[in-house]
Formats: C-alpha cells, structure tokens, sequence
C-alpha cells in the first residue's frame, strides 16, 4: 500500500513537534512515518531515540540516533520505568491501515527490561521526571518478545508477541500487548526443545504419539475410527499444516465431531448419545473424596472472552500452531440452581439440571455431560457469543450482533420474547433500543442488561419491583428502569437488583435504594438469587458479606480477593494468588475442602491454583482454570451439574468431561 495515499485516503495529517502540519508527499512525512521517538526518564535527565537523521523532541536532554530506536530505548531504560513512545493522534481502525500511521516501528523488540511499561503520545511536553502535559498517541511494533514480566501499555501494541514456554506466565502481559486491530496478529509460544510444540498447555515431543477418536462418516460401528498418531499429525503446527486438531485440542476445521481419546466403546451407538459408556477425555478416576487425577493433559478449548466489560465481539487470538488465545477479560462460566454453561469455541455448553430447558439443547433432560446449546431453529449449534449469564433455572446470553437470546423457564417472562412459555432453545428478546448491550445479569426469575447509554432494561419477575420500572407487574419484554444512579456494575438477586459505582453498592428494589454499609468501590459484586444476601470485595480487596440488614462484615480468615460469587447458603472467592476459598454450608462438598463440615470462615479449596473465573451456583462450584481455562466443579450434584458423568456429589475440585453432541 502507498503510504502518501493511504493517509490522504484516510484523512490523516501528520504534524511536526510544534502541531504545524506538513506536506504528505515530503522527505519530512516520511521521516515521521518511519522513525518515532521513544524516550525515558533515567533518574537524571529525559533520555530519547530515533532513527538516524531524525530529531528529538524538544526537552530531551540526551538524544541518541539509531538505526533501531524502539530495541535501543527498552535495553536502556531502567527497570520499572515508563517508556513513552511517539505515535498517531489517530488510532488504526481495521488490520489494513495500522502500518501507515506515525508510530510505527518496523523492528522485533526484545523487552528484557524488568517491568518496564509503555505510553503512546501525539504530542508531549517534559518536566522534571514526568510530561507536564500529554496527548494520547498510538504506536505500533512490529513484533515484541518478553523476556521479562511487563508493567502496562497504554496505546503502545505489537503485531506479534513473543514467548518461550519458560516464560508462559507473562501470558497476561503479552494478551495487553498485543494489536488486536490487526487480523493477523498472534501470540507465539516458543519451546526451549527444538523439534517440540507447544500442545495442550505444554511442549511436547511432536512424535510422541497419541489416540484420537476419528468419525468417519460412515454408518455403524464403521462411523469411528480410533487412531494412533504423532502430536504433529493431530495438532496444526507452525506452518499452518491442518490436523485433526488445533494446538489448544480443540477440532480444526472439517473435524469438529472428533475428539482426543479413545472411541466410545458401545456396539453401533451413535457418539452424540449422553450413555456412560462413551470414554471422556478427562476421567475423574477418583472418589468423590479424593482428588481428581485426569488421565491426560486437559484438553478443553480455551474460552473465548471478550474484552473490557464483558461485551464486545469475543476476539480470538491465533497463536503459532493455530491455538487460540483468549484476548485478556474475564472467561465465561455460569451457574444456576442445577445447571452449569461455559462458552466453548463461540458456541455454549450447559450441564445439569434440565427441568425447564435451561440447557438450550431442545429437550428437558437432565444431562451430566455437557451439551451444545442450539440455534433458535433447532439445526445447528448458538454462535458468535460473547457473554453469559444465569438466572436459577434460565439462562442468557450475548452474541456479536447485539442480540440477547434466552432459555429455559420462562413462568415469569425472564426470557423477554414477550410470551411466558418455557423454551428449551434459545429464544430472541424482543424490544431492547438499538444501543449496544455492555453488560448482562439474570436474578432469579428475571434478567437485566446495561447499554451503552448507561440505561439499564429488565424484564421477568417483578412482584417486588425487582424491574424497578415503577410497577409490580411482570413484564415478559424488556422495560427501562428507572434508576437514578449511573451503575458501573450490577448483580441480579432474588427480589432486588445490586448495583455498584465507584463510591458504594446499592441494593434497588422498586426504584428505591437502600445502600450496603461499609463496601466503598467494590471491585466485584454478588447477590444471592435464592436469598436476600449478597457478598462484594472492597476497593482494598477486602472479601464483605451482608444478610437482610445490607450491614457487611468481613469474611473471617478470607484474605484479599479478585471475584466473588454468592450461592444460596455458601460463598467463594478467587484469591489474589489465584487460589479459591470458600464459606457457608458444605453437606454436599460446596466449600471443596474436602470436608463436608460447614464452615462460618474461609477455607481454602484443596487442588485448585491458577483460577481464572469462578460461577458459584445454588449449592455448587465451578472454575476455569489455568492457562487453558479447564473447567473443574465440586459441590452438589443431585442434576450433573459438576459435568463429570455421574450425579455423585464432590467435595474436592473435579475435571468437568468434554462436551457431546446432541
């Protein structure tokens, strides 16, 4: 692509240091579109880069000519530094147009520096150890490997991040970083071991050999062929040679019905039957008090989860080999009275209970494995989703075109189609203004997104004014609330909506509000959808619940927390180090201490590090965890809500099978 032409094409004008514009088709613009200038502060004196011919800004006191700025400024910068890069006033808006913009750096940097973080700025002015003033600027690089943890990024991405499978925990860093506007931007896992491929969360020796269960297509006992591969003839590797499956153990395209293992064991049974005797991929060999050990390296899918907010199009991340990486937000995992969904690929998953269709798979059978929720119609699987949310026996979700889509029961008009029939496939919700959906919740019978104007909309129950409409009529189509607070977030209960903003949580019931005591800018909020409690984690990550009386104390023996989720009569936290702990009642394993012995404080759940999203159901528990994001569950398991092909409950975290078809 011409690049004068691209940036007339595009509008865009291109400034000196002083904001005076300047001629597209000049030495001067080329300069500025090739060369940038990253500069620091180095304790002393403002320290810049650029390329050789090019200038600094005014105010630096030291500027170095380079032939590779970027690299030159992040080895000379010290650790913990901030590092702030010039760029566009502009920011790249598709994946054929960010390469033409001021800012970018055609160089593959290695950011060895410890913490270092970046800014991007159009224009700058310098003070002692800080900017005095600052105008946001995009930068782009080419490609950036970390070799050490990162601090942040504001406006500074690479089209290409780099990682050795030493260094995977700086995932979170590297998710940041990346240009998410560029189409073809990957994360790249690098093994230590030539000749080995990062698969399933690991390296491994490519011809290690593995089985698969093949479906042929064909009719009978024929229809499944078991094989015995090399990983390099399952997975897709680096050069982009398709398998059987991605790197993440999710099936590549024109093998979605295979899966990892070996093939159900049943004369002539088709593999889309629900029957214990098909051979999952995870097996929980152990009781139902002791420990999980999986037979393999768990293989599901990693979630696709969408960015800040839980709302925009779920982004997926191709890394090197085809696993998918999820773009950096929380992963979706929800629970209800007796079921469990998860998104899986773009598509949903549910588990459990299945009294009123809450599992969308278009029966009203209980199922202990997971099943794929269908299309409105009936004939394929829900896509495109981008969030989730469950009520006590109904369930909702978000897709990538704005429209909310709901199943389950519908006795009290919680699904929004405006009928109060139960539906065990998803059904439209009719009547929501065209703003985009930010964020959704479901109570107990009734279900509320946010749009982007910060007008909340509910629909369901509302004999208590849950809606907060105005009435204490049910309403079987979205109404607008009448909230006078502008919420940041919110947290459907039995018969009150919980909603937070940076300075208290509030509890809105018939458009009244009643505030909860001693909870300042909660960083996660839960109500209980079967009770009149709730719980919430304080601004200083202290772990608050509260009874009737909305008086909050804290959590005895919880330390800091990230989420919290409110059952109805147990609690659990994701801990800062990424453990979980749990509270409440435990007859049926819920604490997931391996006890079954309530406990008024918190106890921490036995096996269970690196967790990443928490769904706390009526009297169960489930996780994603670590880098792929495996589900594991514990607790009650009267429905199969654990997903472990049994309804023996547990009170240790157990591996939740792969989904069948339906």
């Amino acid at each position: 692509m011409d690049v004068v032409q691209a940036l007339s094409d595009l509008n865009i004008v291109i400034a000196d240091e002083n904001g005076n514009p300047m001629p597209l088709a000049s030495q001067q613009t080329e300069d500025a579109i090739s060369s940038s200038d990253p500069l620091f502060w180095d304790g002393s004196q403002w320290v810049g880069y650029v390329k050789t011919g090019g200038s600094c800004p005014v105010g630096v006191d030291v500027c170095n000519k380079v032939a590779n700025p970027f690299q030159a400024a992040v080895d000379a910068a010290p650790a913990n530094s901030t590092i702030y890069v010039s760029g566009s006033a502009v920011a790249a808006t598709d994946s054929t147009n960010y390469n033409t913009y001021s800012g970018y750096y055609n160089e593959d940097v290695d950011v060895g520096g410890n913490n270092l973080s970046f800014v991007g700025f159009s224009a700058i002015t310098l003070g002692t150890g800080i900017p005095t003033s600052l105008t946001t600027g995009y930068a782009y690089v080419k490609s950036l490997t970390l070799l050490n943890p990162f601090g942040t990024t504001t406006n500074v991405f690479g089209n290409k991040i780099i990682l050795s499978s030493a260094n995977i925990g700086f995932l979170p860093d590297a998710l940041s970083l990346l240009n998410t506007v560029n189409e073809d931007a990957s994360v790249q896992i690098e093994c230590e071991q030539k000749g080995d491929i990062f698969v399933l969360g690991e390296c491994r020796d490519k011809n290690e050999k593995m089985t698969i269960c093949h479906y042929a297509g064909l009719e009978g006992s024929d229809k499944f062929q078991e094989l015995e591969l090399p990983i390099s003839a399952i997975f897709s590797n680096a050069n982009g040679v398709g398998g059987h499956f991605n790197i993440d153990g999710s099936p590549s395209a024109g093998h979605e019905d295979d899966h990892l293992g070996p093939c159900p064991t049943v004369n002539e049974t088709p593999s889309n039957t629900p029957t214990a005797t098909a051979t999952p991929l995870i097996t929980p060999t152990e009781t139902a008090t002791s420990t999980p050990i999986p037979t393999t390296v768990a293989t599901l899918p990693p979630l696709e989860i969408p960015v800040t907010g839980g709302t925009p199009p779920a982004l997926v991340i191709p890394v090197t080999g085809g696993q998918i990486i999820p773009v950096t937000g929380a992963p979706l995992i929800v629970a209800g009275l007796g079921h469990t969904c998860m998104t899986y690929g773009s598509g949903v998953v549910c588990w459990g209970l299945d009294s009123s269709g809450q599992l969308g798979d278009g029966h009203n059978v209980n199922q202990p494995i997971p099943v794929y929720v269908k299309s409105p119609s009936g004939d394929g699987k829900l896509s495109g989703i981008v969030n989730l949310t469950a009520g006590s026996i109904h369930t909702c979700a978000l897709n990538n075109k704005n429209e909310v889509y709901c199943w389950g029961d519908n006795g009290s008009g919680q699904l929004g189609n405006g009928t109060s029939t139960n539906s065990s496939l998803p059904v439209l919700v009719k009547g929501l203004p065209a703003d985009k959906v930010v964020a959704l919740t479901a109570g107990e019978e009734f279900t509320c997104v946010q749009l982007s104007n910060q007008e909340v909309w509910c629909w369901g129950e509302n004999g208590d004014g849950q809606l907060n409409d105005g009435s204490t009529t049910n309403r079987t189509s979205p109404v607008k609330s009448k909230l006078t607070s502008k919420i940041n977030d919110f947290s459907g209960g039995q018969s009150n909506l919980l909603g937070s903003d940076l300075l208290s949580l509030d509890v809105y019931r018939n458009t009244q509000v009643a505030k909860v005591s001693e909870v300042n800018g909660p960083l996660s909020i839960s109500a209980n959808r079967w009770g009149e409690t709730g719980c919430a984690i304080a601004s200083n990550g202290v772990v608050k619940c509260w009874d009737s009386d909305l008086v909050s104390s804290v959590v005895k023996d919880a330390v800091n927390g990230l989420q919290v989720g409110a059952g109805m009569n147990h609690n659990c936290v994701i801990n800062n180090n990424l453990t979980v702990s749990c509270w409440g009642e435990n007859t049926q394993g819920a604490l997931g201490d391996g006890s079954n012995t309530n406990s008024q404080s918190a106890v921490l759940v036995k096996n269970l590090t690196r967790a990443n999203n928490i769904a706390v159901g009526a009297n169960h528990t489930c996780v994603l965890q670590g880098i792929t994001n495996v589900a594991v569950c514990w607790g009650d398991n009267t429905y199969g809500q654990l997903g472990i092909n049994s309804t023996i409950a547990s009170n240790v975290p157990m591996w939740v099978y792969p989904p069948i078809e339906n």
